[in-house]
């Protein structure tokens, strides 16, 4: 099973239990294969993504979308919860899931911002450059 069908399948579970109405947006990269470290680091981080969603967003919908777009593979994470400021020390501190998501995507030679505001929900960008995907699929 591919990226594009493992989020699938997971956002409709994470819907079924949160219920929060979650989405992947159709792409033009469903059936796209990366090396299994790419796969597992992005699907990890949109599962911390969704679970801090259930956990502290307060969201009534969630959006990933996976796509291609020039040079790098993304990543979007979307809610409309509560949001954060992302200056908050003190929810960086706690933010041991957010650390982890950092970790991931450095490890994959990717970057992750994260975008948020008080009341204005929270959106996570993940890049991931094909230079390393096809490093990646060249070793595999």
């Amino acid at each position: 099973m591919g990226l594009y069908a493992a989020l699938d399948k997971f956002v409709a579970e994470w819907s079924g239990y949160s219920g929060v109405r979650g989405e992947l947006l159709p792409s033009g990269i469903k059936n796209m294969r990366f090396s299994s470290e790419v796969e597992t680091n992005l699907y990890r981080i949109a599962q911390e993504a969704l679970n801090n969603i259930n956990k502290h967003a307060q969201a009534k919908n969630a959006e990933l979308i996976l796509e291609r777009r020039d040079n790098v593979i993304i990543l979007i994470i979307a809610d409309d919860g509560i949001g954060f400021s992302p200056k908050n020390k003190d929810i960086l501190d706690k933010g041991i899931g957010l650390i982890g998501m950092q970790e991931r995507a450095t490890l994959i030679e990717g970057t992750l911002e994260i975008e948020s505001a008080p009341a204005a929900g929270t959106t996570i960008y993940v890049q991931v450059p094909i230079s390393f995907i096809k490093r990646r699929n060249e070793n595999d």
